[in-house]
């Protein structure tokens, strides 16, 4: 009932109730072959193993504390950088994450709840000094301590909105990835786009709402040993671009004109940056609404070790003879004949390009 377009996404309510619905068989055909007490047992030990081998990753990494900060461009509220900043502390086999000193919680949805903080550091430092193969459960979190002050953009009091949470989420990832690393240069990644940059295309007629909503990604950032990805999802996100067939096929309001790489938009090094995407959308009827938030259109991603920047991402408006810039959050209103052109952002080179 509180949904425009309940006909569009009931799909992914009953995919969800027949994943839990066979999850719960499995555990039970483990149960019946097994018995509860060995099933139990084993559960047990695959969080022990994850913890282990988090615990022996985490002992090749040298002793010290290290700090990284990342910015957002702004709350979309205000026009002032939002920063974000980690201390990370190694010693032994374990690993502290503290965020004092990042900006407190924000008037608009870009706030973080800490569940997603937690998880975002986790990851950063799972994916910088461990294996894959290692399982990510509890077990792997136990040798790391995540902490924000309360109240801040990491950690919000309610009701503080949190739908955008991945926009301040991914700054975090910056932020500990910049202090990692100082602590293992070899293993970390330049900044990249490291945004969601969601863009949602609305209209109404007599048949009721229709609702295009993707997620872009852009360039990934460089790594000791090889290019950033191009225009890919960013790290901490799943979502894949709809085929431009498949947007002509079910959307009469608007079609893509242009679907192609941002070349050069990765920032040079000794490795490159990841290129942005373009997706360019001539809009076929009056009443279009665009909706959208997006970061990195003022504050570039920064290369590491002498690696330059990546662009910025950029989205405007043409109409007629006229080229209106957007900013990164907001919605617009547009017209039949209007070209949204949407350009994400590249990723950050790491190390210094030759010369």
């Amino acid at each position: 009932a509180n949904i425009r377009v309940p006909d569009q996404t009931i799909g992914d309510f009953n995919a969800q109730f027949a994943a839990n619905f066979m999850g719960a068989e499995r555990v039970r055909d483990l149960c019946a072959k097994f018995g509860p007490d060995t099933v139990d047992a084993a559960m047990a030990e695959l969080l022990d193993y994850s913890e282990r081998r988090m615990r022996q990753a985490i002992a090749t990494a040298p002793d010290g504390v290290y700090t990284g900060e990342d910015w957002m461009d702004d709350d979309g509220d205000s026009d002032e950088p939002v920063p974000v900043r980690a201390t990370v502390t190694i010693k032994g086999d374990s690993i502290a994450v503290d965020f004092t000193g990042t900006a407190g919680q924000v008037p608009t949805n870009m706030n973080c709840p800490f569940a997603s903080t937690i998880a975002t550091a986790l990851s950063v430092v799972k994916s910088v000094l461990t294996s894959p193969d290692i399982p990510f459960n509890e077990g792997a979190l136990r040798p790391v301590a995540i902490s924000a002050p309360y109240g801040s953009l990491l950690n919000p009091k309610p009701p503080a909105p949190v739908r955008a949470r991945l926009t301040s989420s991914y700054r975090a990832y910056n932020a500990v990835m910049k202090a990692m690393a100082q602590a293992t240069p070899e293993q970390v990644i330049a900044t990249g786009f490291d945004t969601t940059e969601a863009v949602c295309l609305s209209h109404l007629d007599d048949g009721g709402y229709q609702i295009s909503l993707e997620i872009f990604g852009g360039g990934y950032g460089a790594g000791p040993t090889r290019d950033g990805c191009d225009a890919v999802d960013s790290p901490m996100s799943n979502c894949s671009n709809i085929p431009v067939e498949s947007l002509d096929l079910d959307y009469d309001y608007f079609r893509i004109v242009d679907y192609s790489l941002r070349d050069g938009s990765g920032g040079a090094g000794r490795h490159r940056g990841g290129m942005g995407l373009r997706r360019h959308y001539e809009i076929l009827k009056d009443g279009v609404t665009y909706a959208t938030y997006s970061d990195r259109f003022r504050l570039a991603p920064e290369g590491l070790f002498g690696g330059l920047p990546g662009q910025c991402a950029t989205t405007q408006i043409k109409r007629g003879e006229t080229t209106i810039d957007l900013p990164a959050k907001g919605k617009f209103e547009l017209l039949k004949g209007d070209i949204l052109m949407i350009e994400t952002g590249g990723g950050a080179g790491y190390g210094a390009p030759a010369v």
